[in-house]
């Protein structure tokens, strides 16, 4: 896919719409122990707000895994306000707050980054298309995409009409 510079299995099983069981719990986890190369978990959400506390808690749980030494408050600050703008922005741009729409994340740890990669139907998305954000007071919004940018390492985006859209954020450690 264009766009995506990992070629993870789980991105590959993020693609696949039918292979994530519909719940909207951890649908798996592979890796032997924490923070392991190729730990790998997937997730469900609804295209409502209120998941976004959930999201938080899992970016939490996924920083845990590593010694305070190497994620720090501050990287896991940072990847809360990275995950709640996309998660955001998912819901209220490409589903246009509409709830009973399905999000899929999947989060993969190797010693040296945390990714997270996010699966929607909703509307494509264009980061082009949006204009700079501007602080000098003028505007309320939109400054959603500059927050992701400054809180991870490379953020993806990627459309096609089949397979939905695919969101990567990756924070090097």
């Amino acid at each position: 896919m264009p766009g995506i510079v990992t070629k993870s299995p789980l991105f590959a099983v993020l693609q696949d719409s039918g292979a994530l069981a519909e719940n909207r719990e951890t649908s798996s986890i592979t890796g032997s122990s924490l923070g392991d190369p190729g730990r790998q978990t997937e997730h469900i959400f609804d295209s409502n707000l209120c998941e976004l506390s959930r999201a938080r808690e899992l970016v939490r749980k996924t920083c845990a895994l590593f010694p305070a030494t190497v994620v720090t408050e501050d990287i896991v600050s940072q990847l809360e306000v990275a995950m709640t703008e996309v998660l955001s922005n998912v819901i209220c741009h490409a589903y246009h707050g509409q709830p009973g729409q399905t999000i899929r994340l999947g989060i993969e740890t190797t010693p040296t980054q945390i990714i997270f990669y996010l699966h929607h139907h909703g509307e494509p998305f264009t980061p082009a298309t949006i204009p700079s954000p501007r602080f000098d007071g003028s505007r309320e919004h939109g400054f959603g995409l500059y927050l992701i940018s400054q809180c991870v390492t490379t953020v993806m985006y990627s459309s096609d009409e089949e397979k939905g859209s695919h969101i990567t954020l990756i924070k090097q450690l």
